[in-house]
């Protein structure tokens, strides 16, 4: 678990700037109305996460949570809903 807390603390830091994105940013549309798209906080976190992956890297001391978040999310875990969700489409019409 020790070996893991910088990890989580990571994680609820990306979580937490993707949540402020959204509401900032509905906020901005709002005072300015301005009619803009609402991207979901997790959306948000993705993107930060991407970033920095891409650009800084990942140090050392984050792979712990990393490497198990990666093992315990199935890589076909949106399949079966995107497929639901397109024969509902298809067959409603």
């Amino acid at each position: 678990m020790v070996k893991a807390a910088p990890g989580i603390v990571l994680l609820f830091l990306v979580g937490y700037a993707g949540k402020f994105t959204e509401q900032w940013l509905a906020a901005y549309g709002k005072a300015h109305q301005l009619t803009l798209p609402n991207i979901e906080y997790v959306l948000w976190a993705i993107v930060f996460g991407l970033i920095v992956s891409n650009t800084v890297g990942l140090p050392a001391i984050f792979r712990a949570v990393m490497t198990s978040v990666n093992m315990t999310m199935p890589p076909t875990l949106p399949v079966p809903s995107c497929q639901g969700w397109m024969a509902h489409w298809f067959h409603s019409r």
